[in-house]
């Protein structure tokens, strides 16, 4: 909202997808102080602050947050420092107040409780597992309450079955014995500390999971543990499995295993072991937290830190290092056996994704660092990726998609995505959106409500990392679109934002904008068939808001140059010619450095159409980033 007020939309769809026009639609603000809204959606800013704003329809419920800038006296308008050469070049159209056209996108419905229970619990009782001891006979013992502890140093090898205890709510805890050292709750586990600690091991002897469940386990939390592979292993499908695939007999939601919990764990395979995936998450609320996972690398199949497709959530991703080659995080790519088991309601926070420069030139399949082709509800919030490059594909770090991977399952569809104050860099490409499905025989779920704001995305296309340089690829059909407030720097070339040739169907109620794309040598916003901005923006986005934006593209670029389409931009966006590194004339405090906020200097500051400044919160992200990457609260 910033300090202007703005009117919310939100639209009601039955199960099929398809609009309920008669639905009546309540509006409520859950921080009146902050900012109001009216029955009919228009929201008032009051004062500084975040409110969260939620329209409400029978049982369903969306929500948005809104961020209030502090309402003042507008500031005088601060001294412009003249560019360096080449001049920053003047047609400048002036901002325009866009129209909200996008419906409330849904956050996750439910949550993970991650915090450490009791253990024992009371009236449980603690089972001792001797160094070489039956680990499964102490699992099939136990009963929920109980707590199982393994010494320090302690190695069992075998494939471990977590049963189905029946009903009850009392946890299983699986953890090293008193007096191993581990950090404490909500600190990250590194392969130094398991080092340290000696951490009892979990040793896969086949390609099956070191450690799986039966359908319908629960209550279950790994603690304290090195989960790996024997030596002598070439290829293993999996390390910890959390749930199981439909060809392993979990095809309804009473089959999937629940309350499953990963925590202050090292799961990794080897150098040279072809390892499909280090944890599988095809269950119901189940979480992996504050763990490492690494070396989940494979040359003849794709291969995640976590993949999940046959398990409805809810799901939580939280403050690990993910070490995955094909993908670091991915949803769907299998199908799920029903639309009931459709992954939903995933929460993916301060972790660190990357793939590690040493794989380059490796046999790993090496693809994007997150994937979304089947998930519905997904938050995806101050984390770091980095590190993808072309080797199986073009080195795109982020990729959403809706598709029926297997042609069994029309249900399956990525909807209702919130990424936010993430920071991507050393990559060849930034974000990739597509919607169809992969041949005209697939029926899938329509992309729709998918809100990319508030990130930074550094130094695509480099020497070390090429790639495309595109910040969006766009294809396919979107609904309800919203990329705003994200800041994107690179001196590779490539472009801003890029659409593919012709629109299947055109976008619907797509807003692009307050977003600052600065490149040396690149383009901003083009197409593959049509070119030029305007008649690009025209099939693509009919309908929809292009505005506020900064477009700093080099002179000699595409559509660069006066009369080469310098002037067909929507109206409301601000194109500056640049050539030099430092991106002068953009009044970054030190981009060359990685520091790309701006400078109170800057003649962008205030620009945006909220009468803030265009861009990210690059202070935020980077605080979060340094917090993502320490592996610290």
């Amino acid at each position: 909202v910033g300090q202007q007020p703005m009117k919310v939309k939100a639209t009601v769809l039955d199960a099929s997808g398809q609009v309920i026009a008669s639905a009546a639609i309540t509006w409520a603000s859950a921080t009146p102080s902050v900012a109001a809204v009216a029955r009919d959606g228009m929201v008032t800013p009051l004062s500084a602050g975040d409110a969260t704003i939620s329209a409400v329809s029978g049982s369903v419920k969306g929500e948005k947050i809104i961020s209030v800038t502090a309402l003042a006296t507008p500031p005088v308008t601060p001294p412009v420092t003249p560019p360096v050469t080449p001049p920053v070049t003047p047609p400048v159209t002036p901002p325009v107040t866009p129209v909200v056209v996008s419906s409330v996108v849904l956050l996750p419905r439910a949550s993970v409780e991650s915090a450490m229970p009791a253990a024992p619990a009371a009236g449980g009782t603690i089972i001792s597992v001797a160094a070489n001891g039956d680990l499964q006979a102490a699992i099939d013992q136990a009963r929920p309450g109980d707590v199982i502890e393994l010494p320090a140093g302690a190695t069992y090898t075998g494939s471990f079955i977590l049963p189905n205890k029946g009903s009850g709510a009392g946890w299983i805890v699986i953890r090293p014995a008193t007096g191993v050292s581990l950090p404490s709750t909500g600190m990250r586990m590194t392969p130094a500390l398991a080092a340290a600690a000696r951490l009892p091991k979990l040793v896969s002897s086949t390609a099956g999971y070191a450690i799986g469940t039966v359908n319908g386990a629960h209550h279950y939390r790994l603690v304290g543990l090195e989960i790996t592979t024997a030596a002598n292993l070439s290829l293993s499908y999996g390390l910890v499995g959390f749930g199981n695939d439909a060809s392993q007999g979990q095809r309804t939601l009473a089959d999937a295993p629940h309350h499953l919990i990963l925590d202050r764990s090292y799961v990794h395979g080897s150098a040279t072991l072809s390892l499909r995936r280090c944890v599988a998450l095809n269950s119901a609320e189940a979480a992996v937290i504050d763990s490492y996972l690494t070396d989940c690398h494979d040359s003849g199949s794709d291969a995640q830190a976590i993949g999940g497709w046959n398990g409805p959530g809810p799901f939580l991703i939280q403050n690990n290092t993910l070490e995955g080659s094909t993908e670091n995080v991915m949803f769907g790519g299998g199908d799920a056996a029903s639309a009931e088991l459709s992954p939903a309601d995933v929460t993916i926070r301060r972790n660190l994704l990357r793939k590690p420069i040493a794989w380059k030139g490796s046999p790993w399949q090496i693809k994007t660092i997150l994937e979304l082709k089947n998930v519905k509800r997904i938050l995806i919030e101050e984390n770091v990726l980095e590190g993808s490059w072309p080797q199986a594909w073009d080195g795109t770090a982020v990729t959403f998609k809706s598709v029926n991977q297997d042609h069994s399952a029309p249900w399956s569809g990525t909807t209702d995505v919130t990424m936010r104050r993430n920071l991507i860099r050393q990559t060849g490409s930034g974000i990739n959106l597509h919607s169809n499905p992969q041949d005209a025989n697939s029926d899938v779920v329509r992309m729709a409500r998918v809100a990319i704001t508030d990130n930074v995305i550094l130094g695509m296309n480099s020497t070390d990392y090429p790639g495309a340089g595109r910040g969006f690829f766009l294809g396919g059909s979107i609904a309800d679109l919203t990329i705003d407030h994200n800041t994107i720097t690179w001196v590779g070339g490539g472009r801003s934002i890029e659409y593919e040739g012709d629109p299947p169907d055109p976008f619907a109620r797509t807003m692009i904008t307050n977003n600052v794309f600065a490149t040396v040598g690149g383009d901003g916003l083009t197409g593959q068939r049509l070119g030029l901005p305007g008649p690009v923006w025209a099939a693509w986005g009919p309908g929809g808001v292009m505005s506020g934006n900064v477009f700093a593209v080099g002179a000699g670029s595409m559509w660069g140059a006066p009369g080469t389409g310098y002037n067909s931009y929507p109206p409301g966006n601000r194109l500056m010619l640049n050539e030099n590194t430092t991106f002068a004339g953009l009044g970054f405090v030190n981009a060359a450095g990685g520091d790309v906020r701006l400078a109170s200097t800057s003649p962008l500051k205030g620009t945006a159409n909220d009468g803030g400044d265009p861009g990210a919160n690059v202070a935020a992200v980077m605080a979060a980033a340094t917090a993502a990457i320490a592996g610290t609260p």
